[in-house]
């Protein structure tokens, strides 16, 4: 689906533009981390409004899956934004201390630096997460897994398999899982 693999590689962009911890530069300061939230945004934005514009009643199966996964990719990018508003919170108590001396404003600068590196590897990480999961939905929805979505419904297939069983076995299938639910019902695994 080429809505999925385009939304994808947008994100990529903006995660590729963060900046990266100790970098030269130093730190980001308010008005980078300001452009990178508003990049965001707009991108958060973008994807909502493609969502929209293929929700309606009688949309095809691909639609509705295109729909769910956009949804979800704005949701993780709210995550991300989130994130990188904990780094901008950083970055004013950067500011605060700019230029102080003394043990606690070298505390502060210290703490804020870790902390507002981790908010950006934590919006590094959502945002490669929304794209991941973009990609694997087209994948989904572009591979033999396709055909399973426009086929017999998962009371047919139940109904085929014990049919075709016997008198004596019983069996009870559905249809593949999406691999994220195939990890959730593992054996000894939490959800």
């Amino acid at each position: 689906m080429d809505r999925l693999h385009s939304a994808a590689d947008s994100i990529n962009q903006l995660e590729a533009k963060l900046p990266r911890a100790y970098r030269e530069e130093g730190l980001p300061g308010l008005q980078e981390l300001a452009e990178h939230t508003g990049a965001l945004r707009d991108c958060q934005d973008d994807l909502l409004h493609v969502a929209t514009a293929l929700h309606h009643p009688h949309a095809p199966t691909a639609d509705r899956i295109a729909v769910r996964s956009l949804a979800t990719a704005g949701a993780q990018l709210g995550e991300a934004l989130g994130a990188i508003g904990r780094a901008t919170a950083m970055a004013g108590r950067l500011y605060e201390v700019d230029g102080l001396g003394g043990p606690r404003a070298d505390e502060v600068r210290e703490r804020g630096a870790q902390q507002l590196n981790v908010a950006l590897s934590r919006t590094r990480l959502a945002l490669n997460s929304a794209a991941e999961n973009l990609r694997r939905d087209a994948r989904v929805l572009s591979g033999p897994a396709a055909a399973l979505t426009h086929g017999p419904a998962p009371r047919a297939l139940a109904a085929t398999a014990r049919t075709t069983a016997g008198r004596s076995a019983r069996t009870v299938t559905s249809p593949p899982l999406p691999v994220g639910q195939q990890l959730a019902t593992l054996p000894g695994r939490r959800r």
